[in-house]
This record gives structure tokens, sequence and C-alpha cells, in this order.
């Protein structure tokens, strides 16, 4: 399987985590959580090789065109391999690279993508609680109580926004469960079908991180925003 990862504000390009940075140790730790559910051999773990400086986050859509661009390259190529899953997070202005990439993506090439786990997503609200073209079923934004990048507010920026490792065990889970529906909607080869797929997983979460999925609330995610209001009839302008 494929785990893409795009990392946040200046945070070192291509990478998929730098832990000098604040906020920069998701991607690492989703990384080794995947592996640990999976095995290491059979996770290829790739980074998106932008910049991430603040002034990217003032583009349309939250994301510069050149991360926008690298990251349809990367989902692109690996899209090419037919038995591969393909999982995609991101955090910050990472998040909504996501957002517009996938949004972007020919429908053959979305449709590869098996789940999407954001972190301090400055789109969140903006999109209405879900990447525009692809299954909210398949989909967990995970924003912090108080973090306002969440609502489109990118100053300032209070330590909420820095602290989502805690939630990489709820990701791992989620994606685990996503990868795992995916193959078993193709090749019904898990032990017991499909419908033993979530008894067998829910023991991940505990295994990964123990305590982890007890005693910390469940994260935001943004279904209950209203839908975004229909386009304007043709030759209508809005006021």
């Amino acid at each position: 399987m494929w785990f893409l990862y795009v990392i946040g504000s200046h945070h070192r390009p291509g990478a998929v985590g730098w832990p000098q940075v604040r906020g920069a140790t998701i991607g690492p730790a989703l990384s080794d959580g995947l592996k640990s559910v999976f095995g290491v051999t059979n996770v290829a773990t790739q980074g998106v090789d932008y910049y991430g400086f603040i002034g990217g986050n003032y583009y349309p859509g939250g994301a510069p065109p050149w991360g926008i661009f690298d990251m349809q390259v990367i989902i692109t190529a690996a899209a090419t391999c037919p038995h591969s899953k393909i999982v995609v997070s991101g955090y910050s202005q990472g998040a909504a690279i996501v957002h517009r990439a996938i949004e972007g993506l020919a429908e053959r090439v979305r449709g590869r993508i098996a789940g999407v786990v954001t972190f301090g997503d400055t789109q969140a609200l903006q999109d209405g609680g879900r990447i525009r073209g692809y299954p909210p079923a398949r989909t967990l934004i995970i924003c912090n109580y108080g973090d306002i990048i969440c609502a489109g507010a990118l100053v300032p920026v209070y330590p909420v926004h820095w602290d989502y490792v805690k939630w990489v065990p709820t990701a791992t889970l989620f994606l685990a469960q996503a990868v795992l529906t995916a193959a078993a909607a193709v090749d019904p080869w898990w032990p017991g079908g499909n419908a033993s797929l979530a008894a067998d997983l829910s023991g991940l979460v505990g295994a990964l991180a123990p305590g982890a999925g007890t005693d910390a609330p469940v994260p935001a995610r943004f279904v209950a925003f209203p839908p975004l209001p229909p386009p304007a009839p043709a030759g209508v302008e809005g006021g």
C-alpha cells in the first residue's frame, strides 16, 4: 500500500516529517502506525515535495499550485499499480493541498484512494467538512477543540494546532479499516468475511497506543456543517 503525507507550513520540503518543527511528527508516527498493522515491507511512505511557506495559505483554495500538482503526480503514479491501496493524509496547509489535489484528479484515479485523514485542516469549514468529489465515509477530518485554523483563521496560531500526534492511533485505525474494506470489496479474503473487519480491527487502537481511544474524546468529523450553496444559474451574478 501507499501512504502519502503532506507536511504543513515551514516543514522541510519533500519530507514526511521533521521532528524539530512543531506539528511535524504526525507523518512519521502515522507511517509507523500503518507499518505496525500491515508490516514494514508492505507500506511505502512518500512525502510531497513542496515548500510550505506561510504565503501558500493565501492562494485560492488555501494551497499553492505547485504543491497540488506534485501531489497529483504522486497519486496518479501510485494508481498505476493495479493492486495497490492508496491512503492520504495532510496537516494544516498540507491538508489544504490534500483537498485541492484530490478534487482535481480524474475520477478513475480519485476512486483508487481508499481513505483520507487530515489534521488541523485549514479547509475544514470552507469545504463543508468534506473533500469535494470524494466519499465522506472515507474521509476523517480531525480538528482539536479551539483550533481556529480549522475555522479558516490563519492567525493567531494557538498551541492546540500543534497537538495532533495524540490522534495518530485513531487515524491509523481509520485508514487501516479503509484499506481492508477496499481490499475486501474486491476480494473478500479477510477471515470471516467483510462483516468481521470492524471486530478484528477494534483492538488496534489499544495495541498501537495503550489507553488511546478510551479516555480521549472522539475527534471532530465535520459532517454537521451545512452543505455548500448551489451554484448560481447561468448568467446570474451574486450580489
